[in-house]
């Protein structure tokens, strides 16, 4: 009699364990969701080009800069968890004034002047830009996918690119929204880096 409740009571404070574990679990992810604040989007400067201010020089060259968002649906990070609505967080700045932004001092950097009567036409339309997480209990799985049409007419010729980056990255638990940061402002650095680097475009600048 002795050994069987002994044995109950053991299991009984298994169950009264695994019921705090799994509760204490499902408030952390409780609270890191509804502590939800905006992606901090700032593209990676070690990334953006530098060394190659000197080369590719665009000295005496005018360019007018339009960039478009073109996304149906503006949020840049949707959580899907199962048996839940999606939950859809926003970039604390406007993804399209910053790489208008961003574009615009590297085209300095090389010497370039900025304005809208300029006779190259640079056409920038953004048509992905989001991480998506699929989040279960115990852990995450985030893609992201950055992808821009890039559109430039000289006055005699146009061409059309298209930039994609892509990353994937996992862990446990929740998705740490500095992790997804980063990783977002890596590879829009990159992406941006390729744009203004590409020989071929620089060279139809005239």
């Amino acid at each position: 009699m002795m050994k069987k409740a002994l044995i109950k009571k053991s299991l009984s404070y298994k169950l009264i364990f695994n019921s705090l574990i799994f509760c204490s679990i499902s408030v952390l992810l409780s609270s890191c969701s509804s502590s939800q604040q905006n992606l901090i989007i700032m593209p990676d400067a070690v990334l953006l080009s530098s060394i190659s201010n000197q080369t590719n020089n665009l000295q005496h060259k005018s360019i007018s800069l339009n960039v478009n968002d073109l996304r149906t649906n503006k949020h840049v990070v949707q959580i899907v968890k199962k048996d839940k609505p999606a939950q859809f967080i926003n970039s604390e700045t406007s993804l399209q004034v910053l790489i208008e932004s961003t574009l615009n001092d590297e085209f300095k950097k090389k010497s370039a002047q900025i304005n809208t009567i300029a006779p190259n036409q640079l056409t920038v339309n953004i048509t992905n830009a989001v991480i998506n997480v699929k989040q279960s209990l115990v852990k995450y799985d985030a893609k992201l996918t950055l992808e821009v049409t890039v559109s430039l007419f000289n006055g005699d010729k146009t061409l059309t690119k298209n930039y994609r980056r892509s990353s994937h990255n996992y862990g446990p638990l929740t998705a740490d929204l500095a992790v997804l940061s980063r990783d977002f402002n890596q590879q829009l650095g990159k992406l941006l880096n390729s744009l203004v680097t590409d020989n071929e475009l620089i060279s139809l600048i005239k």
